[in-house]
């Protein structure tokens, strides 16, 4: 599609599930991400050097497609002094589309609103629910993403959604609070659980051939529980995509930063050095392309 275009024939979910370990998708079943891979593929890039494995950059990157020395985001506590450096994809739609109707549904507030580094997405761009985490244990994560899941598969199912991102956050929380145990594959499996409630969201839309599924991580952790660090287990990463054509632009060894820019834009998009996002931004048309931490946490 032209970069002059104004109109795509694709829909974007794109699904953010927190500090999920690659190895646990074959420890226990998830039977919606597998809905997700069935018609596409599971990609499992590592997290480039310029990261650090917190959520702050880690999801400022997946949002935006850039990497932290690009994007500013260096940590979970606070923003960069001159903002953030980049749009994040709900606005680059926007900003091409001025008509679509968007939303971030969350449990992490610093993704959607001004609290940590945040806010990631632009709370003046898209709709955006932060779903109350209280005190953020894994009891109030519980509650966080079903309010999560609630209110987007509302939102799903009743209105002309273009893109939406959609973000759990028990699982992290329950592998820093109990490592790599029963209590952690739980949390995963409540987790693939909303997904599969967003799934059938769209699947009862008569919209449902339009859309394109992305579902990823920001970091794993180490068998205790924790994250921040170098190791193979804490730099590996994942994306389930339902879309075959994407599988080129996602499978190389630093592509993460791809997973919202390039299906919104076609390509990996610079921002001028010195502005900052939440002022302006930048897009091209929703197409894919064809083969050619937290703040409380460390």
């Amino acid at each position: 599609m032209s970069e002059t275009s104004t109109q795509s024939p694709h829909r974007l979910l794109l699904v953010g599930i927190d500090g999920v370990r690659l190895d646990m998708l074959t420890r226990i079943p998830t039977p919606a991400l597998d809905r997700v891979t069935a018609s596409g593929f599971l990609a499992t890039p590592l997290v480039d050097p310029r990261n650090i494995t917190v959520s702050g950059p880690m999801w400022a990157t997946v949002l935006s497609g850039l990497w932290s020395d690009e994007h500013g985001v260096v940590c979970n506590e606070r923003p960069p002094d001159d903002g953030i450096h980049a749009p994040d994809f709900l606005s680059r739609i926007l900003q091409r589309q001025p008509d679509s109707k968007l939303f971030a549904a969350v449990s992490w507030a610093p993704l959607a609103s001004r609290a940590g580094c945040g806010p990631l997405i632009n709370p003046e761009t898209a709709e955006c629910f932060v779903a109350d985490c209280g005190s953020e244990t894994v009891d109030d994560y519980i509650r966080a993403d079903a309010a999560v899941e609630e209110y987007s598969v509302r939102r799903l199912a009743d209105e002309p959604v273009r893109a939406a991102f959609v973000y759990f956050g028990e699982a992290d929380e329950a592998c820093h609070e109990f490592g790599m145990g029963d209590e952690y594959e739980t949390a995963i499996r409540r987790c693939d659980a909303h997904l599969g409630k967003l799934l059938n969201a769209i699947e009862a839309r008569p919209d449902s051939d339009e859309w394109i599924v992305i579902v990823t991580t920001d970091h794993g952790h180490v068998d205790a529980g924790g994250h921040g660090g170098d190791s193979l287990v804490e730099r590996q990463v994942w994306i389930a995509c339902s879309e075959p054509s994407l599988e080129y632009e996602l499978r190389d060894s630093a592509t993460i930063a791809s997973v919202a820019v390039r299906v919104t834009t076609g390509s990996r998009a610079a921002w001028p050095a010195g502005q900052s996002a939440m002022a302006c931004s930048d897009s091209s048309p929703l197409t894919p392309s064809v083969p050619a931490s937290r703040a409380r946490r460390s």
